[in-house]
């Protein structure tokens, strides 16, 4: 199994149920917001993973469904816990004590009990990692550090370039996604959009696609390439669905309402282990 890219046939994918999500301290500003609002809708939150569970079958996926466990409420945004750059997978290493114990949970479960790498120091957090041609932008969030950044610098043979996110920001991919060969990104929450701009240029990156931070707040950036001319996103994306068809990539949508209000949608529920090149 290997994951060189963001955007390859998509083969085996790992998912963790909400069975036993409950709400705590909100541990990010979506759920500030959303938890004064009203009590998530548990029942319509099982519904929508059941959907994208069958919607990731539909499309071909292996879907591996990972056990919950009762004392992890958050293991619902599985691409937390770990990340597979090419064949090796690197388990997370949370930035909040409640997350903390899921890379622990989760790992044995997809079959990397023995051959995971657990970084020996800082945080870092899969949402924050995106695989380009022979590099790894790793966003300095506020789940993931620069120790832990440098940590997998010095554990991949991949160039890692660290993008400082603004204050706030919960991880990278709630600002930016690759769509083929552009970037489409919410440069108002890049601490330095130029030096990413010039950073991406020479990793395959031919052009930007900007969208604004309330765009980036309705995690717009947060849908999952099944297949390069194929995603499965929010029924509820706008902006990031016309992108995709502008570009004629298929659109697979799904109800993930709920998710949003805790803070994640497609790809922060999807744990991609194993891709074409």
């Amino acid at each position: 199994m290997a994951v060189a890219s963001e955007n390859g046939c998509l083969l085996r994918v790992a998912v963790v149920s909400p069975k036993y999500y409950r709400p705590t301290e909100p541990i990010n500003e979506k759920q500030v917001v959303e938890y004064q609002i009203g009590q998530i809708d548990h029942p319509e939150l099982l519904e929508e993973h059941v959907a994208l569970v069958a919607a990731l079958r539909e499309c071909g996926v292996d879907v591996v469904e990972v056990e919950p466990n009762p004392l992890q409420p958050y293991a619902l945004n599985v691409r937390d816990s770990a990340v597979m750059i090419g064949h090796q997978l690197f388990a997370g290493s949370m930035g909040k004590d409640v997350r903390r114990s899921e890379p622990f949970w989760i790992i044995p479960q997809i079959g990397h009990a023995t051959d995971a790498v657990f970084l020996n120091s800082g945080h870092l957090e899969g949402g924050d990692v995106f695989l380009l041609a022979d590099a790894v932008l790793v966003g300095l969030s506020e789940r993931t550090d620069k120790a832990g950044a440098a940590a997998l610098a010095e554990a991949t043979d991949r160039r890692v370039i660290p993008v400082p996110l603004r204050p706030g920001v919960l991880h990278l991919d709630t600002a930016l996604n690759l769509v083929g060969q552009e970037l489409m990104v919410a440069p108002d929450l890049v601490e330095d959009f130029g030096a990413l701009r010039r950073q991406v240029a020479g990793l395959g990156v031919v052009s930007i696609l900007e969208i604004t931070s309330a765009e980036a707040w309705e995690l717009e950036t947060n849908f999952l390439f099944v297949g390069p001319a194929a995603a499965v996103c929010s029924a509820a994306s706008s902006k990031g669905r016309v992108i995709l068809e502008d570009r004629g990539i298929a659109v697979v949508p799904v109800p993930m309402t709920q998710h949003h209000r805790i803070g994640g949608s497609v790809r922060c529920a999807t744990l991609p282990l194993d891709r074409t090149s």
